[in-house]
């Protein structure tokens, strides 16, 4: 058993890393630029239930190493680490922010979170689609990624409440991850 608070969150941070990247490339729907994956799902989890830090940390990392392990990390993965990563951090930040600030169930607050994390995921891949490839080609990254996240709010609001009933990860949403 872990004792160290520290400890345990930087265990269950190097878990959300591999979990998003295990999610990530599980389940691999092809797309034009890329794939339709699982693994926002656990970018959007990583931000709200690590906080933001760790989540960025967890979700851009886990994520980048799906690109790597799967042949797209040229020229995909630094991209997508940034990309990741914020997404996970803005999505933290709202699901805590929003906490404070009202009386917004979980839920809501994670749909919040989960709509900002798209939106940066979209908005991302269609600026770097359309460095790399052109205007059209950055623009047609477009619809795939926006099925792709909110196929990942999906996902993330069905394994929410398991995720929280585990004594060591609700602390980490109870407290906020105020450090962060």
């Amino acid at each position: 058993m872990i004792r160290n608070r520290k400890t345990k969150d930087l265990v269950i941070t190097a878990l959300f890393t591999a979990l998003t990247c295990v999610a990530t490339m599980v389940i691999q729907i092809p797309t034009l630029n890329g794939y339709i994956h699982l693994g926002d799902s656990l970018v959007i989890l990583s931000g709200v239930l690590l906080g933001p830090l760790s989540g960025a940390f967890a979700g851009g990392i886990g994520s980048m190493f799906a690109d790597l392990l799967t042949g797209y990390f040229i020229p995909y993965g630094p991209a997508t680490l940034l990309i990741k990563a914020l997404a996970a951090l803005l999505a933290g930040l709202i699901f805590h922010k929003v906490k404070m600030l009202s009386a917004f169930n979980a839920y809501i607050r994670l749909i919040l979170a989960g709509t900002a994390a798209a939106f940066v995921v979209v908005i991302g891949y269609g600026i770097f689609g359309i460095l790399l490839y052109g205007f059209a080609a950055g623009i047609a990254t477009v619809l795939p990624n926006l099925f792709q996240v909110l196929m990942g709010i999906a996902g993330a609001m069905i394994f929410f409440p398991f995720l929280t009933k585990i004594p060591d990860i609700s602390q980490l949403v109870k407290k906020g991850s105020s450090k962060q």
